[in-house]
């Protein structure tokens, strides 16, 4: 017998007849994959966001009012240390964590952060724009024309987000874990402020335990703030909520 015929060799031709007699099963488990593969919904991120609480427990102050002072107003360049640092005065109109005197005005607030330019701080100051700041202590202080800025924003958590909100119009998500809806207005902000105090005592400088996780209802405004596709928790304050949990 020969071993080729029409210039195909004979094992090829008994692998093509194979390949023929299997082509319905190939086809039909092909298909039922696809099936199963499309048919199982794909698994949802978990949407995490800082709580009002969560940032007040990691602040030595927390403040409304404006800015008065920006320096400098260019890009703020500098090397080393310098490197993007801007110095700022804040007049505070309320304090909702720090040392408040009952007989003396709020004394102006001095503090630093880095950023690559200050176009919108400077829109801020010019605007008297209604701010709220959520200040920590920094061990990179300094002293500058006879003013101490020891004092740092706190960042979101898990990004270089700096926390200086603007309230009519903020760029981050302010949320209430105890009212699950948006903390703009002085009594909600007080209200949190109050709710991390209660675990946090004033004047502490180190970072507190925690966070534990709060999942936010869906039919809260929270929410619909988060939604992306995907279950939503709070970062709170640990000791504060009792449906919180400290793992997810």
């Amino acid at each position: 017998m020969s071993v080729v015929s029409r210039g195909i060799p004979a094992i090829a031709r008994i692998d093509t007849a194979r390949g023929r007699r299997h082509a319905g099963p190939m086809r039909f488990a092909t298909a039922l994959l696809l099936i199963l593969t499309t048919a199982v919904p794909a698994r949802a991120e978990i949407n995490l966001h800082d709580s009002v609480e969560w940032l007040c427990a990691r602040s030595v102050i927390v403040a409304r009012g404006t800015l008065t002072a920006v320096s400098p107003e260019g890009p703020s360049g500098g090397e080393g240390k310098s490197r993007d640092l801007v110095s700022l005065t804040f007049a505070p109109t309320q304090l909702f964590r720090g040392v408040q005197s009952a007989t003396t005005p709020l004394a102006p607030i001095h503090f630093s952060m880095r950023v690559p330019e200050t176009v919108r701080l400077r829109a801020w100051m010019r605007d008297h724009t209604e701010l709220v700041v959520f200040l920590r202590e920094t061990i990179q202080s300094y002293r500058r024309d006879g003013k101490n800025y020891s004092l740092w924003p706190v960042r979101e958590t898990g990004s270089q987000e700096q926390m200086l909100v603007a309230l009519a119009s903020p760029h981050v998500h302010l949320l209430s874990a105890g009212e699950l809806d948006h903390a703009t207005s002085p009594a909600r902000l007080e209200a949190a402020c109050k709710r991390a105090a209660a675990v946090t005592p004033e004047g502490r400088t180190t970072e507190p335990a925690g966070p534990h996780f709060l999942e936010v209802p869906p039919e809260s405004p929270a929410y619909g703030a988060l939604y992306s596709g995907s279950t939503c928790y709070l970062y709170v304050p640990v000791g504060v909520f009792k449906r919180a949990r400290p793992t997810l």
